[in-house]
């Protein structure tokens, strides 16, 4: 009886003909096909050959399908490595570093982390002066503007320098002081319960609860931005390359500093 193992040439790539499992299953694969087609019944006019050559290729589309789903699911891993890497068999290990890649750039427009620096400079205040041009009056110690520095400038091979990109202001350090969080230091008694003190409260119906700690930090919050926006008559306002302050700077404010944190924008 003619066998997958003793038959010259049963494949035509001859990708799996040296595979013990694939020349026992090859054989079975021959009745499976012609029960299916009724050959008990019926003539099927197939050949040996001509079922292992269909069988040899759907195990590479098994394995296609295989190999691309894992190539898939491993490739974020290997993004952004030299060209020229071998990984060839290596078995990754999962983890979220190009996830906290990809999303370093909603945390830079959340101004707490991101993949680029920010800087900072000022802008000196003037008596009855509310505009200021941020491209030009705002610098860094050294007296030089931030928009010709970082990413958004460069220099061509005849030393002449090119701006090409904008500024984006993170933070106006232009507040009153806070004073709310007086009110959230650890002798508060809303975190205390009644009954481990030697005290007793005037009114019986008073109760004291234990709080846990991020209710303090929500409520301490939502006072500064209660006090920043109900509060404060501090403001500013921006438009293009000018930055407007409110109030107009009087004389005692002639002089000083407005810190402003401020990123370019960065070449992808």
């Amino acid at each position: 009886m003619t066998t997958f193992a003793n038959t010259t040439s049963p494949t035509p790539f001859g990708v799996f003909d040296d595979y013990t499992d694939f020349q026992t299953e090859a054989d079975n694969m021959v009745v499976f096909v012609k029960r299916k087609l009724g050959d008990d019944v019926l003539s099927v006019e197939l050949t040996k050959k001509m079922i292992w050559s269909s069988f040899e290729e759907a195990t590479l589309e098994y394995g296609s399908i295989l190999h691309q789903y894992q190539a898939k699911s491993t490739l974020l891993n290997y993004l952004g490595y030299s060209t020229g890497s071998d990984v060839q068999q290596k078995l990754p290990r999962q983890n979220l570093e190009y996830l906290t890649r990809f999303s370093e750039p909603y945390a830079m427009e959340a101004n707490i982390g991101g993949s680029y620096n920010f800087m900072s400079g000022s802008i000196t205040l003037e008596d009855g002066r509310q505009d200021y041009d941020l491209t030009s009056e705002l610098k860094n110690g050294d007296g030089t503007a931030l928009f010709t520095l970082g990413s958004n400038a460069e220099t061509s091979a005849d030393g002449t320098l090119h701006l090409r990109g904008k500024m984006k202001i993170a933070e106006v350090y232009h507040f009153n002081p806070q004073a709310a969080y007086r009110f959230f230091d650890t002798t508060s008694a809303i975190n205390y319960l009644n009954n481990e003190f030697s005290f007793e409260s005037f009114t019986p119906e008073t109760i004291f609860y234990v709080l846990p700690v991020f209710e303090d930090i929500l409520r301490a919050g939502q006072l500064d931005t209660s006090n920043r926006v109900r509060r404060s008559n501090y403001s500013y306002q921006v438009t293009g390359t000018k930055i407007r302050i409110f109030p107009t700077p009087t004389g005692q404010l002639d002089g000083k500093k407005l810190w402003i944190k401020v990123r370019h924008y960065p070449d992808p």
